[in-house]
Formats: structure tokens, C-alpha cells, sequence
């Protein structure tokens, strides 16, 4: 069977040795081949739009890994949950709601329906992560300290799913879950009924191999 790259540092024969873990396979994916070349990218003058094309795919992604359920039909519940968390203080303010909106509509959505943001969003290089101004309603980004944000957050999720705990971990089975449901053909996901590979199996798809027994603290 072939032996392939399930992350940049890591190969297939790996995880099924058990020599490391899904948790390991998945921090090296994510950090690898995609936020450290996202923070290599604050380093451009104009390298704010691309930055966020990364940033913002994130919200929907780690809460769907959080609930162990895809974000289908409700993409905007998971992107106002991932927000609420990153940003606790603007979320809790006057304005949360408002920032959480144009967040969505105007960022999220504007990049990836129509390949740039919307007009309520401006980008700086210096300041807060985020702020809102009024007269004109706006959301005020630094892509970095946005990035920064983000590498955080997915810092303490790796910390909470490697917690050693007395009890079953809901966070953990939740992270399992949706691991197995990746490797999956879509097309037995949507409305079909789950498919759980085989114990030992290799399931060899574009986004990385994985077996049923994936997670051994």
C-alpha cells in the first residue's frame, strides 16, 4: 500500500503504527499547510485580503470539529460561535452583534462568493485585531493580530482535546467524530447513512488517510 503524506512532517505508515496520534496528524495539517504560510503572508504590504481568505475559513471549520457535526445549513450559527469565542469582549459589547454581522456578511461571504470583502470592511496594519467604528458602520481589521487571534484559539483546542481527563471527554469524541467523517466519500455523508471505515482500514482520499482507531491518549 502506498505510504503517503498525511501532513507535512508526517506519512500514513505512521498513524497506523500508532507512532502518532490524529491529534498530532491534525495540528501538523493545520499549522502546516495552512497558518504558517498564512502568517508568512502578513509580511506583505498588501497581503490582507489573503490573509483573511485563510482566517475566515477557520470559523466554520474548528466549531464543526468543537460539535462534531458538519456547518451545513448553518454556517452562520458556527462563523457567530467561533466569533463569540476569539473576540469574548467585542462579542459581549453593545456592538457584538453588529461586528458579528458585517463579519459575516460582508467578510466571510463576501470572500468567498464574490472573491473580495464587502464595503463595510477596511484593513489596517497596526492596532486591535478588530473594531468597529461608526459614521460609516464599519469593521476595522489588522490581519495579523487577527491571524495571531486564530493561532491562539487553535492552540487551546489542541490543549483541550490532549487533556488527560478522568471522565469521557465530549470534545474529544466530537473530534473523532468529524475525523472519520472527512475521510468519507461525500456523496455517503449527504443524506445517506454514515459509513465507518473497517478497524485498520486506510481510507486514501486528498485530505489525508485515517483509520477507525484514531486517537490513543
Amino acid at each position: 500500500m502506498e505510504d503517503w503524506a498525511v501532513s507535512p512532517r508526517y506519512r500514513s505508515s505512521e498513524l497506523v503504527s500508532g507512532r502518532v496520534n490524529a491529534i498530532d496528524v491534525f495540528e501538523d495539517q493545520v499549522k502546516g499547510w495552512v497558518l504558517e504560510f498564512a502568517k508568512r503572508l502578513t509580511a506583505e504590504e498588501h497581503s490582507g485580503i489573503a490573509v483573511m481568505m485563510v482566517c475566515t475559513s477557520y470559523f466554520e471549520w474548528v466549531e464543526s470539529f468543537r460539535r462534531g457535526k458538519d456547518s451545513r445549513s448553518k454556517s452562520e450559527e458556527f462563523f457567530k460561535s467561533t466569533f463569540q469565542r476569539l473576540f469574548p469582549d467585542l462579542a459581549s459589547s453593545a456592538r457584538g452583534v453588529d461586528a458579528a454581522d458585517i463579519l459575516y456578511h460582508d467578510l466571510r461571504c463576501g470572500l468567498y462568493h464574490e472573491g473580495l470583502m464587502r464595503g463595510r470592511i477596511v484593513f489596517r496594519r497596526e492596532g486591535e485585531a478588530i473594531e468597529i467604528r461608526d459614521a460609516p458602520l464599519q469593521v476595522v481589521i489588522n490581519a495579523n493580530a487577527f491571524l495571531d487571534n486564530i493561532i491562539t484559539d487553535f492552540d487551546q483546542y489542541l490543549h483541550q482535546l490532549r487533556a488527560q481527563n478522568a471522565q469521557p471527554d465530549e470534545l474529544k469524541s466530537n473530534f473523532e467524530r468529524m475525523w472519520l467523517e472527512r475521510a468519507q466519500d461525500p456523496s455517503e455523508t449527504c443524506g445517506a447513512a454514515e459509513v465507518v471505515p473497517a478497524p485498520g482500514e486506510i481510507v486514501l482520499e486528498t485530505r489525508a488517510p485515517v483509520r477507525s482507531i484514531i486517537v490513543k491518549m
